[in-house]
């Protein structure tokens, strides 16, 4: 059951990377050539959204590594009460959690990759949808969305953040105020250029800033959901390790 789920998580995922990358390049949302065999065309489609599903899910999983990694420090040293430097791994737990069993690290992952891709995908999203709305300014924000996204990618994976379990790089890594986070600034610049994108379209210039809010409001409350999630999955791994018998800790 939950490799279906996990496979269809992937198809929906990779649909919504196909048709955004589609219209952002022509303008247009994608349809079934005549020429083509219906059920031909949706295994073909299918079969693409899947692996393009699996690729983004990768790509949005380092886009918040380091926001994730942060905010787990975060909960670690509040939950437990530490204090710089650190001494030990704040939260060894976590690196545990895979020989910890529960139905419930089914839902609440699939509930993150869902999340994860929405937060990251939704601004491009937001720009395709002015694009449909005006579909010759695809000419400036097509290019510049892609832009924005390899620039920030790049960043976002070019420095990691420590895991809790590297402690000692922990206690000497000195991270940037959460605003200059490349995810966070890529976020501002893709809001930016939607609101620039809205400003452009003169001929329906109230629905394309009503395109941009919705879409960077989603964006926000994708974001919100998502660590929202993050923190009932620590949650969850303290209140089952502890459960877990001694025997099993001690061999992780």
């Amino acid at each position: 059951m939950e490799v279906t789920q996990v496979y269809v998580e992937q198809v929906i995922i990779g649909a919504l990377v196909i048709l955004t990358v589609w219209v952002l390049a022509a303008g247009v949302l994608p349809v079934i050539p005549k020429e083509l065999n219906e059920i031909a065309g949706g295994v073909m489609f299918i079969g693409g959204a899947y692996v393009a599903g699996i690729l983004y899910d990768r790509c949005a999983d380092s886009l918040l590594e380091r926001i994730e990694r942060r905010r787990r420090l975060r909960f670690a040293m509040k939950r437990f009460d530490l204090e710089w430097p650190l001494k030990r791994d704040p939260f060894p737990q976590f690196g545990h959690k895979q020989r910890i069993e529960s139905s419930v690290f089914g839902y609440i992952n699939s509930r993150m990759r869902i999340l994860r891709a929405l937060t990251t995908l939704l601004p491009a999203m937001t720009v395709a949808a002015l694009i449909l709305n005006d579909p010759g300014n695809r000419f400036f924000a097509a290019p510049a969305t892609g832009v924005i996204y390899v620039l920030y990618g790049v960043l976002a994976c070019l420095v990691e953040y420590p895991t809790t379990h590297h402690w000692k790089e922990l206690n000497t890594h000195r991270a940037p105020p959460f605003v200059l986070e490349p995810i966070v600034l890529g976020f501002i610049a893709m809001t930016v250029l939607a609101f620039e994108v809205a400003r452009l379209d003169c001929e329906h210039c109230v629905r394309a800033l009503e395109i941009a809010i919705a879409g960077t409001t989603l964006t926000l409350i994708s974001a919100w959901a998502w660590q929202r999630v993050n923190v009932t999955l620590m949650q969850l791994i303290i209140t089952l390790h502890s459960k877990t018998p001694d025997t099993l800790k001690e061999s992780a």
